[in-house]
């Protein structure tokens, strides 16, 4: 096999390689639609996102367990919440909602969805 031989075949298996990466992205993006077609069966003022459930236990479980704690919430869109966990909100479908966290200072109450929340960090 010659130099360019080698280099032909080098192209086509990268190729390949890119090729097969981007049939993934496109059907990544196809099931995404779809699942996000099946839930157009709601009515419009009920929204829905997804580990909604998870998330929801586990802000449950913090304000069991660490009722006084300052927790620092960060959101989806660069925003954050500080304060003490308050009370949760859940629509009546019980698949999304929010989370009160009260600040301590100013005794402010900040209501957050509880699908923009990306992380919760206990402060204590």
């Amino acid at each position: 096999m010659n130099c360019c031989e080698r280099k032909k075949e080098k192209y086509i298996f990268y190729t390949l390689i890119i090729s097969l990466i981007l049939i993934l992205l496109m059907w990544n993006v196809l099931l995404t639609i779809l699942i996000s077609n099946d839930n157009s069966t709601n009515s419009e003022n009920e929204f829905d996102c997804y580990c909604v459930e998870q998330m929801q236990n586990i802000v449950e479980q913090i304000a069991r367990l660490y009722p006084n704690s300052e927790l620092f919430i960060t959101l989806d869109g660069g925003d954050a919440a500080i304060g003490t966990p308050g009370k949760i909100n859940l629509v009546p479908n019980g698949k999304s909602g929010t989370f009160q966290v009260k600040t301590t200072s100013e005794n402010i109450t900040q209501i957050v969805s509880i699908c923009s929340i990306d992380a919760i960090i206990l402060q204590d």
